[in-house]
């Protein structure tokens, strides 16, 4: 009755179906090998793996390997309040979403620069050179963070951070009983 055109009249439909099925599947493929990465960098940093899997907790977790977890928190209620701040300020008219872009702008490149620092304090923690933090973590994430969680990368917390601090084993097992503590209070 409708030949070869289906029944809404597109003989795309079919081809448009294959494509979006495949599309799911490579999703669902990158979406298993990075919850195995993350999972696989959080234990070789000494964390439990599951936190791997909490959304924005694992991003604090990271930030702990990585940096410090305090440096988190005010990025991401920074960009909260931003959010609100540019909201509010929409409501002046023309000048206040003038005034919330440039806010925005700044913050964009402020959180640009965190992104960078970041990256490379979490290559040199796994024994990575600055220009693995920027190309491999930063550019092209992926493939850095396979080559962190699945290579012969070791994870050493004391290692610079990048502006000269060291920090001791000891130092690092008061910071984590401090966010257990924290997190324990969170849930009470």
């Amino acid at each position: 009755m409708y030949g070869n055109y289906g029944y809404y009249g597109s003989s795309y439909s079919r081809e448009v179906q294959n494509l979006m099925g495949t599309y799911g599947i490579v999703s669902l493929i990158l979406a298993v090998i990075g919850f195995a990465t993350m999972w696989r960098i959080f234990t070789k940093a000494g964390q439990k793996g599951w936190k791997s899997l909490i959304p924005i907790y694992n991003a604090y977790i990271q930030f702990e390997i990585g940096w410090e977890g305090s440096k988190f928190w005010m990025l991401f209620l920074g960009s909260l309040g931003l959010s609100i701040l540019s909201g509010l300020l929409s409501l002046l008219g023309e000048a206040g979403v003038i005034i919330g872009g440039i806010i925005a702008l700044a913050w964009s490149i402020y959180a640009l620069v965190i992104a960078v620092k970041f990256s490379i304090r979490m290559a040199h923690r796994f024994g990575k050179s600055t220009a693995f933090g920027v190309v491999g973590l930063l550019l092209f994430s992926l493939i850095g963070y396979l080559i962190l969680a699945w290579g012969s990368a070791d994870y050493n917390a004391a290692r610079d951070y990048g502006d000269g601090i060291l920090r001791s084993e000891s130092e690092i097992a008061k910071d984590r009983e401090r966010s257990d503590e924290f997190w324990k209070k969170m849930q009470q």
